[in-house]
């Protein structure tokens, strides 16, 4: 598989990827793009992540995604995902990929999509039809996130970059490519 026209912001976990993605988002909503997807917003307890939601950049609707549990013989517990909301997601995904000048967004491919679960079966169908696409992902997973799709020649930006910057250049990209 090889993928291009692959946009990446990363960061560590926990520094504000999701936050910097929503401003970009908007920006490019701004701008005329038109963009599908999905970001997954967390909620802290304890000073962990304790759930995720799933959030349809279009309708806005959320749906819970994953949440911690404590399990004998874990620290701090494991993620347990809704197998619907996952559903929910590769819908949302499936769907937009019928608007041909779409840009498309996953939030976040990381660990489970390296061992070819969560979102890895909709990235791939999105690899396979060279969607422009706009993900997160962890600084400590890029590279293998890189290696493990063939992105080639990926855009990254990091969370230092200014979000009005991030969403000019996707634009130019993808203004470029007729979408």
């Amino acid at each position: 598989m090889k993928l291009h026209n692959v946009f990446i912001l990363t960061g560590h976990q926990g520094e504000g990827k999701t936050t910097k993605l929503t401003k970009v988002i908007s920006l490019l909503k701004l701008k005329g793009v038109d963009i599908f997807g999905f970001i997954a917003t967390g909620e802290w307890e304890n000073n962990l992540r304790s759930r995720f939601h799933l959030k349809d950049i279009n309708s806005e609707r959320n749906y819970l995604l994953c949440n911690r549990e404590e399990k004998p013989g874990t620290l701090n517990g494991i993620f347990v995902f809704n197998m619907q909301t996952i559903k929910t997601g590769e819908q949302i995904i499936t769907e937009g990929m019928k608007h041909a000048k779409a840009l498309a967004v996953i939030d976040e491919i990381g660990r489970f999509e390296l061992k070819e679960k969560v979102w890895y079966p909709v990235f791939k169908k999105l690899a396979e039809k060279n969607f422009p696409t706009l993900i997160t992902v962890r600084k400590s997973l890029l590279k293998p996130i890189i290696e493990k799709f063939g992105i080639e020649h990926p855009v990254i930006f990091n969370l230092e970059d200014k979000s009005t910057f991030i969403a000019n250049k996707i634009f130019e990209q993808v203004s470029r490519t007729n979408i």
